[in-house]
C-alpha cells in the first residue's frame, strides 16, 4: 500500500505564461531605452520638451511612442515576477505586483497628457521655451506671475532666487556642504 500526500507546491503561473512574461521583460526595457535615447539631446524639463516637439515633431512623437509602448509592454513581465515571488511571499507579491502594475498604467495615462501637450503646441504654434530650454513662463497664462526657483520648482514672483554653488565648491565640499574647510577651497 502506497501513501500519497497532497502536493503543496504552487504550479507554474498560467497567466501570462513564461514566454509572454519573458518577452515582456526583454522588450519593454529596450523600448524604454530607445525612447529615452531619441530625446536625450534635449533637456528633460517640460518647456524644452515642448520646444523640441515644435522643432522636431516626428522625432519627439517617435520617442514618446517608444516610451509609452515600453511602459504598457512591461505589465505581463511584472505579473509573471509577482507570481514567482508569490510562491514564497504571497502578500509581498500581491502588493508589490498590484502597485507596480498600477504605476505602469499611471505612466500610460501621463503619456496621454504629454500627447495632449504636444497637440497644443501643434495648434498654438511653438513651445513655451526656446531650443536651449530657456524657461519663458510668461507665455503660459496661468503661470504669468510665477518664476522658477533654483530647485526647478515654481515659486511666487517675489521669491528671491539663491545662487547655486559652483561645481568646484560642491566637489570640494565647500561652505554649505558641511565637509569643507572654512575657506571652501580644496
Amino acid at each position: 500500500m502506497t501513501v500519497t500526500t497532497a502536493s503543496i507546491a504552487v504550479p507554474n503561473p498560467v497567466f501570462p505564461g513564461r514566454w509572454v512574461g519573458g518577452a515582456s521583460l526583454v522588450l519593454g526595457p529596450l523600448l524604454l531605452l530607445t525612447g529615452v535615447l531619441l530625446r536625450l539631446r534635449f533637456d528633460f524639463f517640460f518647456p524644452a520638451q515642448l520646444s523640441a516637439y515644435g522643432h522636431h515633431p516626428g522625432l519627439m512623437t517617435a520617442s514618446y511612442s517608444f516610451v509609452s509602448a515600453g511602459w504598457v509592454l512591461l505589465w505581463p513581465g511584472v505579473v509573471l515576477l509577482a507570481a514567482k515571488i508569490g510562491e514564497r511571499f504571497r502578500e509581498l507579491a500581491l502588493w508589490g505586483g498590484a502597485l507596480t502594475v498600477l504605476g505602469l498604467f499611471a505612466r500610460a495615462f501621463h503619456a496621454g497628457v504629454d500627447h495632449l501637450a504636444f497637440q497644443l503646441v501643434a495648434v498654438q504654434g511653438g513651445g513655451i521655451g526656446d531650443a536651449n530650454g530657456e524657461r519663458d513662463l510668461r507665455r503660459v497664462p496661468h503661470l504669468q506671475h510665477t518664476q522658477l526657483s533654483h530647485h526647478g520648482r515654481l515659486a511666487p514672483a517675489g521669491h528671491r532666487r539663491l545662487p547655486l554653488p559652483s561645481a568646484r565648491t560642491a566637489a570640494c565640499g565647500g561652505p554649505g556642504f558641511g565637509i569643507g574647510d572654512a575657506a571652501g577651497g580644496c
